[in-house]
């Protein structure tokens, strides 16, 4: 294919990546966006008293003597929330910007992986892939989410680490990088425990980067290492519900990796596979990629690491967005190789893997993303019917199992002057008023033991549904 024809491609796909943003961006501000049912009630309701009554540095001492010390992701809870409690929609528009910012190290940081001639197609591709990521969706459409942390915090600190290999030269230069290095692994350790798993690469990096002279290596290197060994430890030797499921007895271990989700498995293979390419591509291009050696194999190492961090832990669907940008990494670079190894081959791959890659990721932002702001926007909606309607003493109000903590949040949302009951699967509801409401949603429909009890729509939207009882011994 000529190089018209390649950068036309380029451009084509580099525009639609502006226009899905633009389109995820546009719906931000379209839709009625309010809070959330996850986790975001608790925390406005400890946030307006904490505002009242504390600074961030009383709360901050307070927080100094829990069972785990997470400084960055208390400051980042007191600070925007309490700046957006009264406008969660500027809260998501705020964040969308967020995770642009949290993204842009790990971009710089595979430009310097990659070859010249296939640079900026393979940047534009990675972005495609990281929009066809529906785990990265939950770091806008949940706020609360700490996993922003690990990718910013972790993607600031290895572009630090790795930018200071250009600086061996000049002592100054090579200590400030050093030092913002492991100060964001620092911040990022204080956000998000997880943010751990960046520590075997970058031990790693300080290890084999001879250029550098050994004392300075030598001194960061300890540092890196007496703080990976505390906060691991710090954190294994808890025994609250944060860590109650974390195993590490061998036994429960390999039972847990024969029994996770496929998805462990596929990205465990692609970073075998990316760890591959990476030691025969040193070895075909001494030259152009030594340069930037250990570096390049951040991207398997660090994925191979997260997955070994949280297989027992057990891996939920929140967990996976940094996963899901490394692996993204691992696969660019595989892209690169073949590209390298076979031109004409690798070429037409990527020039008709590009088109795919935007439709993969116009799918999933016009069929996933942008419908899950929708539906988030339905909470808003609900919450305005219920308010004026509580209290209401002749009701009893239910919500469906398994949404526990959609009851206390749509209570708070609506003014804490009704109560809302949990309702499991298969128990009848037990009323001591003349009405029952049962609120439902997609994911926790109605029972159909419970039709009986409940037969009329009073309220409906595409994603959620509020019955009414009907009559209940003789009382209507």
């Amino acid at each position: 294919m000529s190089t018209f024809s390649r950068k036309y491609i380029d451009k084509a796909c580099l525009a639609s990546l502006g226009l899905l943003l633009i389109s995820l961006l546009t719906a931000l501000v379209h839709y009625p966006l309010t809070w959330g049912l996850m986790d975001d009630a608790q925390t406005l309701r400890a946030v307006k008293i904490t505002w009242s009554h504390l600074s961030l540095f009383e709360l901050l001492h307070r927080h100094s003597v829990d069972t785990i010390f997470r400084p960055v992701y208390v400051a980042y809870l007191y600070v925007f929330y309490g700046a957006f409690q009264n406008s969660p929609k500027l809260f998501y528009v705020f964040t969308f910007f967020l995770l642009l910012l949290i993204i842009w190290p790990w971009a710089l940081i595979l430009r310097r992986h990659l070859r010249p001639a296939s640079r900026q197609a393979l940047l534009i591709l990675f972005s495609l892939l990281l929009l066809a990521c529906t785990p990265i969706y939950n770091l806008l459409v949940y706020l609360s989410l700490q996993e922003k942390f690990v990718i910013g915090f972790g993607g600031w600190c290895l572009y630090a680490l790795t930018t200071a290999e250009s600086f061996e030269n000049q002592p100054k230069r090579w200590w400030l990088l050093q030092g913002t290095s492991f100060a964001c692994f620092l911040l990022g350790l204080f956000g998000k425990p997880t943010t751990i798993i960046f520590a075997p690469w970058g031990l790693a990096a300080l290890a084999f980067n001879s250029r550098a002279g050994w004392k300075g290596r030598s001194f960061w290197a300890v540092l890196w290492l007496t703080l990976t060994i505390s906060m691991g430890s710090v954190f294994l030797r808890r025994s609250d519900s944060y860590t109650s499921k974390y195993a590490t007895n061998a036994g429960v271990l390999f039972e847990r990796l024969g029994h996770q989700p496929v998805m462990v498995y596929l990205l465990l293979a692609l970073a075998l596979v990316t760890a591959l390419v990476v030691a025969m591509d040193r070895r075909d291009d001494q030259d152009a990629l030594l340069r930037h050696w250990p570096s390049r194999w951040l991207w398997p190492c660090c994925l191979i690491c997260y997955l070994a961090v949280l297989v027992p832990w057990g891996i939920s669907t929140y967990l996976w967005a940094p996963a899901m940008v490394l692996a993204c990494g691992c696969v660019v670079l595989v892209v690169d190789w073949v590209i390298e190894k076979w031109p004409r081959f690798g070429s037409s791959a990527l020039n008709l893997g590009m088109p795919v890659a935007v439709l993969v990721a116009a799918v999933v932002v016009f069929h996933i993303a942008i419908p899950r702001l929708a539906r988030q926007a339905e909470i808003g909606e609900v919450v305005a019917w219920m308010a004026p309607r509580f209290p209401n003493v002749r009701t009893d109000v239910f919500i469906m199992a398994p949404c526990m903590e959609a009851a206390g949040a749509l209570e708070y949302y609506a003014g804490n002057t009704q109560t809302i009951a949990y309702l499991p699967k298969g128990e009848p509801a037990l009323s001591t008023r003349p009405k029952r409401w049962l609120i439902t949603r997609d994911e926790c429909p109605i029972d159909p033991a419970h039709t009986a009890q409940f037969d009329r729509v009073i309220f409906q939207l595409p994603h959620w549904i509020i019955y009414e009882g009907g009559e209940r011994d003789g009382i209507q």
